[in-house]
């Protein structure tokens, strides 16, 4: 009988190397799918904290005098290809506060708009923020007249 056919645990033993490669593959796709995401979600809250901080710089640049309305307009519209939907809405109403009302300008409401971006880009790029409304509005790292 063993020259006719070889048994059956000799066939499992010879097969096994195959099947623990074919479950490896196959675990291994999920886990690659995952870990792309991890790294594709990274990059983009990385290119957001770029994108919020280019923006911020510019509108202080503004604030200072100093205006560069291609660098303003660039940051801006950045805003609306990496920025979430709470942050395009925050600094649109931001946005809307203050264009083209030099000399016009509400203070308090530029405030509060100015710190209502702010803290909705900190609570898209950071797991949490302890800061209120009104505290970072004290904290303002300038004043609207």
């Amino acid at each position: 009988m063993t020259d006719q056919a070889p048994d059956w645990l000799s066939v499992v033993q010879a097969a096994m190397p195959l099947v623990a490669a074919l479950i490896a593959a196959i675990l291994a796709i999920p886990a690659y799918l995952i870990n792309a995401r991890i790294n594709r979600n990274e990059t983009l809250l990385a290119k957001r904290r770029e994108v919020f901080a280019t923006y911020v710089t510019a509108v202080q640049f503004n604030m200072i005098g100093q205006r560069e309305p291609a660098i303003y307009q660039e940051a801006y519209a950045n805003i609306f290809i990496y920025g979430t939907d709470d942050v395009i809405r925050a600094v649109s109403a931001f946005h809307e506060q203050m264009a083209d009302k030099v000399g016009q300008i509400d203070g308090t409401r530029a405030a509060d708009a100015y710190a209502h971006m702010v803290l909705t880009m900190r609570a898209d790029c950071f797991a949490s923020s302890k800061l209120s409304l009104p505290e970072l509005k004290t904290l303002l790292p300038f004043k609207y007249q």
